[in-house]
């Protein structure tokens, strides 16, 4: 009875050596390989993605519309005021009260609207307003040029009241929107995220 209790753990011995053995000198990746294999393939279709999206800009930018000549009351001119007063004012102050007139009435009609003007909106459009113009710097308002993605409507008229502009900026991947909207006459800033 000892010698087959002895002859089974013998066996049971030799199976289970062979079996590490093989574990042993089986092909796993260690678990930090396999991590690191995941990793540089997230970052490789990160970067891929990327890629597509500034090609896509790319695509964008090459296709908008340049516009160079600026008809006194359209929304094109008004465009060209609101660039005017973040990129051409060097004076804060004034380049502020140009641009807070460029909105309409109802976001600047209160002290709270005018400070969430002033301490948001601004401070990123005037560090931004000079790339939505076409280089080399517009010395005068002839050279002055800007490209548009797109317009919703695509005609943007005076029974239109309120105009969509997708403007391509160096600085951007994707063209920002600015949404004019017609008040006593004139085009003024209803939304904007340039």
């Amino acid at each position: 009875m000892q010698t087959r209790s002895m002859r089974l753990g013998l066996v049971l011995f030799l199976t289970l050596g062979t079996v590490t053995a093989h574990a042993k000198n089986a092909k796993v990746p260690p678990r930090a390989e396999t991590g690191a294999s995941r990793s540089k393939a997230a970052k490789e279709s990160r970067e891929t993605k990327e890629a597509d999206a500034k090609a896509a800009a790319q695509e964008v930018a090459e296709e908008a519309q340049i516009v160079r000549t600026f008809a006194a009351g359209s929304p094109e001119a008004a465009l060209r005021e609101i660039l005017h007063c973040g990129a051409d004012i060097s004076d804060e102050s004034a380049a502020f009260d140009c641009w807070l007139k460029t909105h309409i009435v109802a976001n600047r009609d209160t002290e709270t609207a005018v400070t969430q003007l002033r301490h948001y909106s601004w401070k990123v459009f005037r560090s931004r307003a000079d790339s939505y113009a076409l280089k080399p710097v517009a010395t005068t308002d002839r050279d002055f040029a800007i490209r548009i993605a797109r317009r919703e409507p695509e005609k943007c008229e005076a029974t239109s009241k309120e105009c969509k502009f997708f403007l391509v900026s160096r600085v951007r991947d994707l063209p920002a929107p600015v949404t004019l909207r017609l008040e006593d006459g004139q085009w003024r800033i209803y939304s904007i995220s340039l």
